[in-house]
């Protein structure tokens, strides 16, 4: 399994919020309707004008606070950079981390849920148990980068530390 380590600062990122819930599974099918009907209501579209940047990305983090029972938030989000305009969505703070980033193969966009789920659950299943590393719960970031001709490939970022 391809990954990595880094260190990361502190950073912020703003962007659109919804809350899940983990109870059979229902999450990893409403996640990709939640990208889904934001693409397709132009929330998406609002968010990567509100960064007044043409090269930017969205990308998605969850697990970043508290909500109770079996739910938890997760949020498409964009960099917060000099000239963004967060107004109307959610900011948070990704704290300084180090990280364990596992990669996907190259995918197409029709793809990219079930890249990103199966890279959760390896890194789960197949990583975590022999790995020198603890994961700390909150914070998980998947990212999805395009490579070009339709192709793309993605990262799924894992809070760690290295006891055991």
């Amino acid at each position: 399994m391809e990954y990595r380590i880094e260190q990361k600062e502190a950073f912020l990122v703003y962007g659109i919020e919804a809350i899940f819930s983990t109870e059979d599974e229902k999450m990893l099918k409403d996640i990709p309707d939640f990208w889904k009907e934001s693409w397709e209501s132009g929330k998406c579209g609002e968010l990567l004008k509100s960064t007044n940047d043409p090269t930017s990305n969205i990308h998605a983090v969850c697990g970043y606070r508290e909500t109770g029972g079996n739910t938890f938030p997760y949020m498409i989000f964009t960099h917060c950079t000099e000239g963004c305009n967060t107004d109307g969505f959610t900011q948070i703070e990704i704290p300084e981390s180090t990280w364990a980033i596992f990669k996907s193969e190259n995918h197409t966009i029709e793809q990219t849920s079930s890249a990103i789920q199966s890279l959760i659950k390896r890194a789960h299943t197949d990583w975590l148990p022999s790995a020198s590393y603890k994961k700390i719960d909150g914070y998980e970031l998947e990212l999805t980068y395009c490579v070009g001709e339709g192709l793309f490939y993605s990262e799924v970022w894992m809070r760690v530390s290295g006891e055991k």
